[in-house]
């Protein structure tokens, strides 16, 4: 009866410690040309998207753990490898409910208008 117990404490604890450090081990850096995406804590992952490479709006994204740590993400879709090939990266707990919605705003102004009316007739 113990043990069961004490394992859903240290299962609850540890996922609770996990909700307040993942927001500084990912990031995200913006430039005028692209976005640096920082995710993960012992095995490092950047990637690098370009802002023409962006298919769609971005996707402001809210979970149930990061109302917790009041964290938001932002979803991009973007052309991976040629015109057909889209891929998703997720910008996890990268900073307030507020600051992503601004970042949001800030990621579509860059987009190319054409990319709007390309995706309307390939789809």
């Amino acid at each position: 009866m113990f043990f069961p117990a004490l394992g859903a404490w240290i299962y609850f604890l540890s996922s609770f410690l996990l909700l307040l450090v993942k927001p500084w081990t990912n990031g995200a850096d913006f430039y005028d040309y692209g976005v640096d995406i920082k995710s993960g804590f012992i095995h490092r992952r950047v990637q690098f998207v370009w802002y023409y490479q962006i298919v769609e709006s971005p996707s402001y994204v809210r979970t149930f753990g990061t109302y917790f740590t009041n964290t938001a993400s932002l979803g991009l879709r973007y052309n991976e490898s040629g015109a057909y090939s889209t891929a998703y990266v997720e910008l996890p707990g990268i900073g307030t409910p507020q600051q992503v919605r601004e970042l949001g705003r800030y990621v579509e102004s860059r987009i190319f208008p054409e990319r709007y009316d390309v995706r309307r007739f390939v789809t």
